[in-house]
């Protein structure tokens, strides 16, 4: 007598390749986490700068151009092989400057925003990363950390955007010289020497005043986080960590050199 055999259900096998999922990802280094995080996001956007929509059909395309501007805009370089402001469209330009956002947040600190918007709790080896790649001295910080990152930086860059408006509103029009403030803000502020002027920032040569609000936004992008961090909660701390302080000194130091230089 031939005796039956249950097959698993599907939910029982969506649960096992879950479970299988979380044993690999649980096997791999956080080093190899952020690495598969860094190669995941420049493929996303090679993959969209390839995309006709991206850059102007006159101009001839291939796909090192594509690959060396996700990878330079990743990592904030600012090298580019193709001029930003005459080859990639408008589309182009923001799938750049969102590169150079996640870039200069860090990789982290949109893991950590999919967690959060997605409701779900980060586990003890997420936590760990975190706290590793921040260099948080306790796990408690890996709570608020985020908060500061995300809702400080996106304040400066208003700010800056907000001040940079007035100047190239009027000399490109309300569309472009909005969006012209906007992606300088983000660039100045990430450090990613990428523009979409005609000319560069030598177009704003002869107004001081633009370059000195793009020299603010470097500054406050080169500081770091846990600096401003430290910053904002010195008035219930009365103290700054020596990473803060190794970083205000040289940072004061480069520029009072540079203006004793000039």
């Amino acid at each position: 007598m031939s005796r039956k055999i249950d097959l698993p259900t599907q939910k029982e096998m969506n649960k096992l390749h879950h479970l299988q999922r979380l044993s690999f990802w649980s096997s791999i280094s956080m080093p190899q986490r952020l690495t598969l995080g860094f190669l995941s996001v420049i493929t996303v956007g090679t993959l969209l700068l390839l995309l006709p929509i991206s850059y102007h059909t006159d101009n001839p395309h291939h796909f090192m151009n594509a690959l060396f501007t996700a990878t330079s805009a990743a990592s904030v370089t600012g090298l580019t092989v193709v001029d930003t402001a005459t080859h990639w469209t408008v589309f182009g330009q923001c799938v750049i400057i969102m590169l150079v956002e996640i870039g200069a947040l860090g990789f982290m600190s949109f893991s950590v925003l999919l967690f959060t918007a997605t409701k779900r709790r980060m586990d003890l080896r997420s936590k760990l990363m975190v706290q590793e790649v921040y260099n948080l001295q306790t796990l408690y910080d890996t709570q608020s950390v985020f908060g500061y990152v995300i809702k400080l930086s996106v304040i400066i860059q208003i700010v800056g955007a907000a001040l940079l408006a007035p100047f190239m509103i009027h000399d490109f029009g309300w569309q472009r010289g909005l969006f012209f403030a906007v992606f300088h803000a983000i660039s100045a502020f990430g450090n990613s020497g990428f523009s979409i002027l005609p000319n560069g920032t030598s177009d704003y040569i002869n107004q001081p005043i633009v370059l000195f609000i793009l020299a603010l936004l470097i500054v406050a992008g080169s500081l770091g986080f846990l600096v401003w961090r430290d910053l904002l909660w010195y008035y219930r701390t009365r103290r700054l960590t020596l990473h803060s302080k190794l970083a205000l000194l040289m940072t004061g130091s480069l520029i009072f050199w540079w203006f004793y230089i000039i």
